[in-house]
């Protein structure tokens, strides 16, 4: 069964000129297949994985409760989409 995981990343900012860390959420079998997707993922930009951690065996993510008035989905849906690229 697959995993999930999060991991704190190091990498070089090519464009920037500058260090930058990206915290991530990898879908895995394993810790092993983990650092694979980081490698890949990275490329020869990839300096340190910082941390690596096993948040769950299951393909639902709890992003915890709204403390405001913005719903839950949409401050989610808002962090993703800020950090990633699609």
């Amino acid at each position: 069964m697959k995993k999930i995981f999060i991991a704190e990343v190091q990498w070089y900012d090519e464009f920037g000129e500058k260090d930058v860390t990206d915290t991530i959420v990898i879908y895995s079998l394993n810790f092993v297949t983990a650092m694979e997707h980081i490698e890949e993922y990275y490329g020869d930009t990839l300096e340190a994985v910082i941390n690596l951690v096993s948040v769950g065996e299951s393909a639902v993510i709890n992003l915890g409760q709204k403390e405001n008035n913005e719903s839950g989905i949409e401050a989610a849906v808002k962090c993703i989409m800020e950090n990633n690229t699609f």
